[in-house]
């Protein structure tokens, strides 16, 4: 085409759809209609009818600012043109006319003139010589790009890439220039000469060119035959949190990251498409830079700061391939490498102030003397029925010190426990970092500490961490890998739950408000002060926290190396060896001094000592092979793992010291010691085919099997196969060419995982200690304690997801949906077995249950100049249903808890109120106890019917697990400042909060809360409260939805020139706020709550747990 590019003109945007599902995705992102931008120039799309030339050139002029200027000698209402697709760039409307019609185009501001070319003699084609195009080309990260398409602007000639990125055909010499396209990256042309060509795509922004980690490979998203959720290095920078798997909260969709509990170092749980089991772990698989590591602690040891991304294997398709331990799914951590070039440093300082977020509101000493004061006389009066009631409090038990608190008297002790044992906590990050590359030699190298005070008092953590990455060559043929991780990490940490077990965050909120923390003296008040709380004393919780030593010590290595071998082109043959070596020391000691429940000081003095150390060592060798055959591409793996893991822990324990100032477990008068062993190991075979046919149809299918020791010996081995498809519809040559969808594909998958997280010796008989009698005397000897199980195998998971991967409008709208289905069967249980075989239960696999549930992600990313704008969008739900238990089992119960069939896992299971009991209620024949009075108990609900309230009429009462849960996560980039925030929602879950057995109390043995005091949906407060069904009952019931930002984080990176004259490559300065707003109904501390989280017949419960924090912080990043 002939034509004199000069500056133009601005197009006019192409009208939004007037579809109401576009709409409704508009709406969500807040684009206000502007999904298309504004096309400049000679690439803005036109949809052109075919007609005469004088009819497509209007419909240009319509659609477009271009005004065309032409002779009418040239008769071009007379010539009439087809176009190959009805939705075109200008500048290819324009190559096409050009071509077609030998008509030149010379473009001046937004004025096009037209013009005849000058004609030959001889047909061009004809008169040209056949010639040959070849080259190679590479995506943004220099990798072969298989399946880009070359084509000549006239669509006459083209051909794809292999496998190699290769291309090679022939055409005719007339053509001067061809494009490049490929999904996700941005279309290239270039000017053909007899060089061979290499070339660079660049991405456009999109998630579709993203590299995902699959397991044991990593694969371009927009490849993906599974379900796979991740996050990256830049999402994960924007939180200053303290721990990895903190920053992964709200991030994905499908993948529940919760953390019930703020305590310093510790670690949150994951819940990847529902909860799958009962008597096994519920965790998922943890791999760090190919390694599965020893457990889920592992990830607290590492430093965010050191993370490249974050890949979660969500359906039993992608998780097969890690066969026996990828039931509760697979999270997959890669490191940060070096980089080619000079040495880059980077240096982080971040200062935090961590402040509690939630308190429990309760009564001051002045209400509660109030409250205390109608329990007492309400059961003075309801003991004396008839009697003039007496005007001073003393002659129906309060006691002398409350009298000034009813009198109002001001100036009195008004403690409040909760303020005195919490504290504004610092915490400050300090990252150290080089990257680049010596000889060939990648590497990165990190430094790290973290120092974090806790926000209860006595309570912190430290940690120091190192890490070493290496990759290089040794011949082009032989690379070579080597990472190391040690860290160092301290905790100090309190008891926060059980009131009678120095549970400082519980005891903060049941302590009786009327006593000081501290004598005049400045010294602690120590002894049982609270005669009348919770049945007897309990310790100052302020002492408890500060006093008592409770103390872990962690030294970890991880670490692994590899030998990679090419010795062909593309045929990979690679050997891992790595390791996760843990020590822990743990010491603790409890002073004489300190009261215990029920029990004023001087009591005997506690310590402990704990020594454990973990060794596990893994062994991977794999085969990867990418060939191709014309439109054909493939990928096998093949491999042989081995993995064993080794732990030994010893401990002694004593009590009564003869002081307290030298803890020595040898002088205490009471010692018992003991030490134990415990090893597993893993042997494993793989194989997985990936298949492509010309960038439409892909294929996946994997097999492993896994032989374990944890199993029975009929039982040990287990195959798990899988499979996985991908049909991509926008790549069918039938499919309409529309320019506003670059990308339409359906996938569907089905798998088989297991649960490898049992007992390590549940299979077989273990021997204990048993005292029996011989001649009279007792006599200790052993005797088996649990029964064998040869038959002992794991839980098995089978998955079947569909899913969807939409792209429009130029990528900036993306789309990602599943629904899945998957079924466990085998569930591990205790189950009950005859007492003539002398045991209680058995483990066995029988139990089955069923998880269910969607997954939508939706991505919006807008850029113009210096302004960028991306939102994400997550949304999940999963439904829970136990299918079966043990033979003749309907349901597995806790003290509050109920596993039923046809039910979810963990219900919440008591008596459920109907109101306050009224006398109408009586009067009317409702069913109630013989001693319930008007006001002073709750209405229980007859469940069955039979017109008594017995323990028949407990009923479920609510569920742990969410309806759904949502988070939207927004980014905005305007020259050189960045903000960004998260928000996140659980909805439609419930809490058994047990702390309100004493804060919505009717007996008054501590504060209320101040929704309570008073409140006519409450029962008036009675001294000796004979009805005690309020304990398990919907009362202590409570909707535990919430609404909370989770992050918000304003940035400033300082220009060009600024940092040109500080010899400085980046230098940029921010502000974050972690948890500043939460919105609930929930009157405990924290929603996410769940004390006994590792036991999934119990979960949801808050007990006193330590609450979380609202995190304030300030830093900067340099780099150099």
């Amino acid at each position: 085409m002939d034509f004199t590019p000069y500056p133009f003109g601005i197009g006019r945007r192409l009208p939004v759809p007037k579809s109401s599902i576009s709409f409704l995705l508009l709406l969500l992102f807040f684009s206000g209609g502007k999904v298309f931008g504004q096309n400049k120039g000679l690439e803005q799309m036109l949809a052109i009818k075919d007609a005469s030339i004088k009819s497509c050139l209007e419909q240009i002029e319509a659609q477009s600012d271009y005004v065309f200027s032409y002779s009418a000698d040239l008769k071009l209402d007379q010539i009439q043109v087809d176009f190959p697709q009805e939705a075109m760039k200008l500048s290819d409307c324009l190559e096409h006319l050009s071509a077609k019609h030998q008509l030149s185009f010379q473009i001046i501001g937004k004025n096009i003139s037209v013009k005849q070319k000058n004609k030959s003699a001889e047909d061009p084609v004809k008169s040209s010589q056949i010639i040959k195009a070849t080259g190679y080309i590479y995506d943004d990260q220099g990798l072969p790009l298989p399946g880009a398409n070359i084509q000549s602007l006239d669509g006459r000639y083209g051909s794809a890439t292999n496998a190699l990125g290769y291309f090679s055909f022939n055409l005719t010499s007339d053509v001067d220039s061809l494009e490049v396209s490929f999904i996700g990256l941005q279309n290239q042309r270039f000017a053909l000469d007899s060089q061979e060509v290499k070339l660079w795509m660049t991405a456009v922004n999109s998630d579709l060119d993203e590299v995902v980690v699959v397991g044991y490979r990593k694969q371009k998203r927009i490849n993906l035959t599974t379900s796979v959720a991740s996050v990256g290095s830049e999402e994960l920078a924007k939180h200053e949190v303290p721990s990895l798997d903190q920053a992964l909260i709200g991030r994905m969709a499908g993948v529940e990251v919760i953390q019930p509990t703020g305590d310093p170092g510790s670690s949150a749980s994951f819940r990847i498409r529902g909860l799958k089991s009962i008597g096994a772990g519920s965790q998922p698989l943890i791999v760090v830079d190919g390694q599965p590591i020893s457990d889920q602690s592992g990830i607290a040891s590492l430093n965010p700061a050191d993370i490249s991304r974050v890949d979660v294997l969500k359906d039993a398709a992608a998780t097969a391939i890690y066969g026996s331990r990828g039931a509760n799914g697979v999270v997959l951590i890669s490191t940060k490498s070096g980089k080619e070039g000079p040495t880059k440093f980077n240096f982080s300082v971040t200062q935090s102030y961590q402040s509690v977020l939630k308190q429990v509101e309760l009564l001051d000493a002045y209400d509660f003397a109030d409250s205390r004061n109608q329990a007492y006389r309400n059961s003075w009066i309801q003991q004396n029925p008839g009697q003039p009631v007496p005007t001073d409090p003393r002659d129906y038990g309060i006691p002398d010190y409350m009298l000034p608190y009813l009198e109002g008297k001001s100036g009195l002790t008004n403690t409040n426990w909760q303020d005195e044992i919490f504290q504004l906590a610092p915490m400050s990050r300090y990252n150290l970092s080089a990257s680049g590359n010596s000889a060939g030699l990648l590497y990165f190298l990190s430094a790290n500490y973290l120092k974090q005070e806790g926000l209860v008092k006595g309570s912190d953590y430290e940690r120091f961490s190192f890490r070493s990455n290496f990759e290089g060559k040794f011949k082009s043929w032989l690379s070579y890998g080597l990472k190391l991780n040690p860290s160092y990490a301290i905790k100090n940490e309190v008891s926060s739950e059980n009131y009678s077990d120095d549970g400082v965050v519980l005891i903060a909120q049941v302590a009786d408000p009327f006593f000081p923390v501290r004598e005049a003296n400045g010294d602690l008040v120590l002894g049982g002060i609270y005669p009348e709380t919770v049945g007897g004393p309990v310790e100052n919780p302020v002492a408890l926290a500060t006093q008592i030593e409770d103390k872990t010590e962690e030294i970890r290595l991880i670490a692994n190396t590899y030998l990679e071998i090419e010795p062909i082109r593309n045929l990979k043959i690679k050997t891992l060896l790595g390791t996760d070596l843990i020590s822990r020391k743990y010491t603790y000691y409890r002073p004489s001094n300190l009261g215990q429940y029920r029990s004023a000081p001087p009591v005997s003095a506690v310590g402990k000592f704990q020594a454990r150390r973990i060794l596990n060592w893994v062994s991977e060798n794999t085969l990867n092979y990418d060939f191709d055959w014309g439109a054909h591409q493939f990928n096998f793996l093949g491999g042989i793992t081995a993995q064993s893991e080794s732990a030994e822990r010893g401990w002694m324990n004593g009590r009564g010291f003869p002081n307290d100032e030298t803890f020595n477990i040898n002088i205490a008068d009471e010692i018992n010691a003991g030490n134990n062993i415990d090893e597993w190991t893993l042997m494993s075979y793989l194989a997985r085919l990936m298949y492509e046919f010309d960038n439409r149809y892909l294929l996946s299918a994997s097999l492993r099997s896994d032989g374990s020791s944890r199993f029975g010996s009929n039982s040990r081995w287990g195959t798990f196969p899988s499979f996985s498809a991908a049909w991509r519809l926008s790549s069918e040559k039938f499919f309409p060419k529309l320019n506003w969808l670059n990308q339409l594909k359906f996938r569907g998958s089905i798998g088989e995982t297991g649960n490898f997280s049992i007992p390590n010796y549940g299979s077989i008989s273990l021997l204990g200690d048993y005292n029996y009698v011989f001649n009279n005397d007792r006599s200790l000897g052993i005797a088996p304690y649990t029964n064998p199980n040869v038959n002992l195998t794991w839980e098995t998971t089978v998955m079947q997801d569909y899913g969807l991967d939409l792209n429009l409008f130029s990528n900036q709208l993306e789309l990602s949906l599943d629904y899945y289905i998957s079924n466990t069967s085998g569930m591990l249980l205790d189950v009950p077995v005859p007492a003539h075989s002398g045991f209680v239960s058995s483990l066995s696999n029988l139990g089955k249950s069923q998880n269910k549930g969607w997954d939508i992600s939706l991505l919006h990313s807008y850029e113009r100049k210096s302004f960028q704008w991306t939102n994400r969008l997550n949304f999940s739900t999963n439904k829970n249903k136990i299918i079966a238990l043990g033979p003749g089992q309907e349901y597995l119960r806790t003290w509050y808890t109920s596993t039923e069939v046809g039910g979810e896992l963990s219900a919440y299971w008591g008596y459920r109120s109907l109101g306050v009991l009224s006398q109408e209620d009586i009067e009317q024949g409702y069913p109630v106890r013989s001693d319930a009075m008007p006001g002073f108990t709750y209405r229980w609900e007859d469940v069955n019917g039979d017109g008594e309230i017995t323990e028949e009429d407990k009923t479920i009462l609510g569920s742990y697990f969410p309806d759904y849960t949502w988070s939207l996560a927004s980014s905005l980039n305007y020259k050189n400042f960045d903000f960004s925030f998260l928000m996140q929602s659980v909805q439609g879950h419930e809490i058994f909060n047990y702390t309100r057995l004493w804060t919505t109390n009717p007996e008054n043995w501590s504060p209320v809360l101040k929704e309570v005091y008073n409140n006519p949906d409450y029962v008036k407060p009675l001294k000796n409260q004979t009805d005690k069904n309020y304990q398990r009952s919907s009362v202590l019931i409570e909707d535990g939805s919430y609404i909370r930002i989770k992050n918000i984080t304003l940035g400033y990176s300082l220009s060009k020139a600024l940092l040109e004259s500080l010899n400085l490559s980046n230098l940029r300065l921010y502000f974050s706020m972690e948890n500043p707003f939460m919105f609930t109904d929930y009157t405990g501390t924290n929603p996410e709550v769940s004390s006994r989280n590792s036991n999934s017949l119990q979960l949801g419960i808050d007990y006193g747990n330590y609450p979380i924090a609202r995190i304030f912080s300030m830093g900067a990043n340099l780099s150099f």
